[in-house]
């Protein structure tokens, strides 16, 4: 009888240890964590995030995460089990800059953090042979193609770039002329990259020459108008070889070819009078009248154009120096001479049309899912968010962000390929910062120049950034890959 007591209480111990210990797995494995503080069992948060690049490590509170409790499904991390309360969490790679925030962990809730991206802390550079005196760099709808402006102190130039086939090759030049830039004008390529359109200044007189980039024909289509100024020529996307201008307060459509003897000069066609602004979207055209100041759109391919209303509201404090940047008929933003950023947001039925910024408001930039509008002054950067978004963190429809304010001026601000990072140049510094507004905002410095950059465009579709270096008595073009393709931003 005494031998089978001891026996019975060693069976009865070892259930009770495997009740526990069981216990315990389970409640771990359902993300309950122990609290010594509290002597209880309390149910766990999580923390889900992205990362730019993929292979990083975590920290929470300073202590790594082993690869083996790190959950990896379709290049994310998730990490269950985490104690409610606030916490520190630091992401951080071999060679790259780190990411790092104060949360806060909700009990059965994840935090989730899906655009973390770290830059390196040293770029390779590519610079590119024969860009002495470039001062402008456009790039072509081919990934490959750009073409730059060329300024010297007696000639200028036009020069193409293919990086694929490695061709360099001037298409223009001419000595004792200059570029004639004006408001929203650029060097324009055609749909096809098979043409392109820029306005010079000779003698006083302002000439728009069109260059065929196979043949190297030049023409210049001021003089074949007679009569007829150019200002802001656009190639039509719905007809091929054909521009569309504004001269004074009226709208032109320009067929190249329609003039069949060289004597015979371009016959323009009248599109619309009394206009103060227009932009191209898709297959359409849109303006603004300066006889009842409200929006209108018609199809770029319409030689008798029917004219349809966007908003029945008018648009105030507009001129002839307003900019329109459209998205499509649902998303339009309006800039005034003196910085008022005007918004019709469709989305919203009872108020489509709003302010957005009283004034100085330098350009604005829309996100390539029209989901928000990127907008800023010398001094400011901010997002608007056109459409509600569901993902952390969550942002109102119709709400604004201040991303940035600064003592300093800063130029060049502009979306990078994930659209929840802004770029921007503070004197010879180039920063990217995030949307994210949970804690503070990492910003991470991608290069500095001993001088202000001249230029800085990013070519989202081939993951590159591109730089035209100021070094005193020249320039030279350059660029970064970032993000890099080795990566979930991936094409």
């Amino acid at each position: 009888m005494l031998q089978g007591k001891p026996r019975f209480a060693l069976f009865f111990l070892s259930i009770i240890s495997f009740c526990i210990v069981s216990g315990s797995v389970l409640f771990y494995a359902f993300g309950y964590r122990f609290s010594f503080e509290r002597g209880v069992f309390i149910y766990g948060g999580s923390i889900t995030l992205k990362s730019n690049p993929v292979e990083i490590d975590i920290k929470i509170d300073g202590i790594r995460i082993p690869d083996e409790d790190l959950n990896r499904l379709n290049q994310s991390y998730h990490i269950s089990g985490i104690i409610p309360g606030e916490h520190s969490i630091e992401v951080s790679s071999p060679g790259y800059q780190t990411w790092s925030k104060r949360i806060v962990v909700r009990s059965g809730v994840s935090s989730e953090f899906w655009n973390i991206t770290l830059p390196r802390q040293n770029y390779e550079i590519i610079a590119y042979p024969g860009t002495t005196y470039l001062t402008r760099y456009f790039q072509s709808p081919e990934p490959t193609l750009f073409a730059g402006i060329h300024e010297s102190p007696h000639r200028i130039g036009v020069q193409i770039y293919d990086t694929e086939q490695e061709i360099n090759e001037m298409l223009y030049s001419q000595p004792d002329i200059s570029f004639a830039f004006e408001k929203d004008e650029n060097l324009e390529w055609s749909p096809d990259a098979d043409r392109l359109v820029f306005p010079v200044l000779s003698e006083g007189k302002r000439h728009v020459l069109s260059v065929d980039t196979e043949t190297k024909q030049i023409r210049d289509l001021s003089n074949e108008l007679a009569t007829f100024s150019l200002f802001r020529p656009r190639f039509n996307p719905a007809v091929r070889d054909s521009l569309l201008y504004r001269s004074e307060d009226k709208l032109y459509r320009l067929d190249l070819n329609s003039a069949t003897d060289e004597n015979r000069p371009l016959e323009p066609l009248l599109l619309a009078e009394h206009i103060l602004a227009y932009d191209i979207s898709g297959s359409d055209v849109y303006i603004i009248s300066s006889e009842n100041g409200r929006l209108y759109r018609f199809g770029a391919d319409e030689k008798n154009p029917d004219f349809r209303p966007i908003a029945d509201v008018p648009l105030a404090d507009i001129d002839s120096e307003t900019t329109l940047v459209v998205y499509d008929e649902y998303r339009i933003a309006v800039l005034s001479k003196h910085g008022k950023l005007s918004f019709f947001n469709a989305y919203m039925s009872e108020n489509p049309l709003r302010t957005l910024a009283e004034q100085d408001i330098s350009g604005v930039q829309f996100s390539d899912d029209g989901k928000k509008l990127l907008f800023f002054s010398p001094h400011e950067t901010f997002v608007y968010f056109i459409r509600p978004w569901e993902v952390q963190p969550k942002r109102d429809q119709d709400s604004i962000w201040q991303i940035g304010r600064f003592a300093d001026k800063i130029s060049f601000v502009q979306w990078t390929k994930d659209y929840e990072h802004i770029l921007y140049v503070k004197g010879p510094q180039v920063f990217v910062t995030e949307l994210d507004n949970r804690d503070r905002r990492n910003i991470s410095e991608l290069i500095r120049f001993e001088r202000p950059p001249l230029q800085v465009l990013s070519r989202v579709s081939q993951n590159q950034i591109f730089f035209v270096k100021d070094t005193g008595d020249s320039s030279e073009l350059l660029s970064i890959d970032f993000p890099e393709f080795n990566n979930f931003f991936a094409e």
